[in-house]
């Protein structure tokens, strides 16, 4: 499973860890959760994995 894949609003969550927009926003999610619309504007976004090096 590649962290570099991006999720979309409704998936799956496949792993615990932290995710962001392509926008900046993060939020963490755990595994079997779905991934929500964007906090700040309520629209479907894409979510990825957050780099652990920063």
């Amino acid at each position: 499973m590649s962290q570099h894949r991006t999720y979309k609003t409704g998936e799956i969550v496949p792993f615990d860890g932290e995710f962001e927009t392509v926008t900046g926003r993060k939020m963490k999610y755990k595994n079997g959760e779905l991934f929500q619309a964007c906090p700040n504007t309520g629209d479907n976004v894409n979510w990825k994995k957050c780099d652990a090096k920063g």
